[in-house]
């Protein structure tokens, strides 16, 4: 579809500090988005037995309410991330995410919840696009994977805050009143715990005023020397023209996605039901595990990525992406049936470490193989099936396995390891197959071809 040839009118990057403030402040928003999107995890038991929700009703809140309008208001601002200032996109959707998740604490209903949850997901689909586009126009290509590596470690890193920081509030809050909250505002603990988690997001939403917009690189122009911005409808088109290089990295890893999410929502829970664990043991332990094995895993994935493409490995993204897929499937198939809580923490840490890489590397696989200009509207596109599929059927489709299949609170292993079979080798088989074509289109998208490359 596109024939024009893109004008390098800005070959010139960042300088070091000036990149490296907008990583470190795009980092902190990623991770604060994961404790305010995470920190539910937790609050099952508190909020089912304050408003008597179910198992499927609490996997609405966390998949489906959030996931879906993520995705949704995800294509319209991916689209203004690849036309005007992306620090402001960024810094309104900070400041709306944190308040929305202030807001949950007053709730009083699925539905307020619901509504709550749905306005997080609209703040939050702000951030990946623009953050993505300015990385790629901040760091040239052979340091773009491991400077989104470092980026993706802020979902792992918020994770695990929000496990091991938000068990220790919850039982902080529920034995404390904090600031007179439940007392004044008749607030239960869990609803405090909303607002504390909440609000100091309006901090990182100031600290983007002093972020630089950097350049954007490689942009085409027509013969009036005019920016040339591309339709959702042109972007969509592109992408299913190539769907044999796409198809594989937005939907194989949307499942992955829906795998790992379910895991993420209802591992803890199992520790709590099966494992006998507190609420602030199950933060602690799950916590850990998530922060150490995932983020050793996202950079490690960038990190090998950045050294395959430097030795020139051209499909390095999306090699390490499958073999990560392929050996994280036999972790998440058997560590919800090992009955040694140790061991079974353990199992589900290698897990998550290869998860991470594919997160790692997925997204600056993308970009490597995107046109500047349709890189804000492509990654939006891949949000929307990794959230709608990903958060949006993962965390829902283990509670079906649990609420309808199996039916008991005691099968929740068996609906986790279901999940696995269900997913994972669809999946692998899908990324091990879309090897060549990737490689071409990234041949093509950098002009190697013939070059010896």
């Amino acid at each position: 579809m596109i024939k024009k040839k893109p004008n390098e009118i800005d070959s010139s990057y960042p300088d070091f500090w000036q990149s490296s403030w907008l990583l470190f402040v795009l980092f902190i928003a990623y991770t604060l988005s994961f404790i305010d999107r995470q920190i539910l995890t937790l609050l099952v038991d508190p909020i089912q037995k304050s408003i008597g929700l179910s198992d499927f009703e609490i996997s609405l809140l966390h998949g489906f309410a959030f996931a879906i309008f993520f995705s949704v208001a995800g294509l319209p601002l991916g689209r203004l991330a690849d036309h005007v200032n992306r620090r402001v996109i960024i810094g309104t959707g900070i400041a709306t995410w944190s308040l929305m998740t202030a807001l949950c604490g007053l709730a009083k209903s699925f539905g307020h919840l619901f509504l709550a949850r749905m306005c997080v997901g609209i703040g939050e689909a702000s951030l990946m696009p623009s953050a993505y586009s300015m990385l790629s126009d901040a760091f040239p290509p052979k340091k773009l994977n491991t400077a989104i590596a470092i980026f993706s470690m802020g979902g792992t890193l918020g994770t695990g805050l929000a496990l091991i920081g938000g068990g220790a509030l919850i039982t902080f809050v529920s034995k404390t009143d904090i600031l007179n909250l439940k007392a004044v505002l008749g607030l239960e603990s869990w609803q405090v715990s909303f607002l504390l988690v909440g609000l100091p997001g309006l901090l990182i939403a100031l600290a983007m005023c002093f972020v630089i917009e950097p350049s954007r690189k490689g942009v085409v122009r027509d013969s009036k020397a005019q920016y040339l911005g591309y339709t959702v409808r042109e972007v969509i088109d592109y992408l299913w023209t190539k769907r044999s290089s796409y198809g594989a990295l937005f939907f194989s890893t949307a499942f992955m996605t829906a795998l790992s999410a379910g895991f993420l929502m209802w591992y803890p829970n199992l520790l709590i039901r099966t494992h006998g664990y507190s609420i602030i043991e199950t933060g602690y332990a799950f916590g850990l595990i998530f922060l150490v094995f995932g983020s050793s895993g996202a950079l490690t994935g960038g990190l090998l990525a950045s050294e395959l493409t430097k030795r020139g490995v051209v499909d390095a993204n999306m090699r390490v992406i499958a073999v990560a897929a392929t050996m994280s499937f036999p972790a998440y198939l058997l560590a919800p049936q090992i009955s040694a809580t140790t061991l079974s923490l353990l199992v589900i840490g290698l897990a998550i470490f290869f998860t991470q890489m594919i997160a790692g590397v997925c997204v600056a696989a993308i970009q490597l193989i995107t046109p500047n200009q349709m890189r804000g509207q492509a990654s939006a596109v891949f949000l929307l099936a990794v959230n709608c599929i990903g958060f949006g059927i993962g965390p829902s489709l283990v509670a079906i396995f649990n609420d309808f299949i199996f039916y008991t609170e005691n099968s929740l292993s068996l609906s986790l390891s279901s999940t696995a079979l269900l997913i994972g080798p669809v999946c692998i088989t899908w990324y091990w197959q879309s090897l060549p074509a990737y490689k071409n289109q990234y041949l093509t998208n950098f002009d190697l071809k013939g070059k010896g490359t």
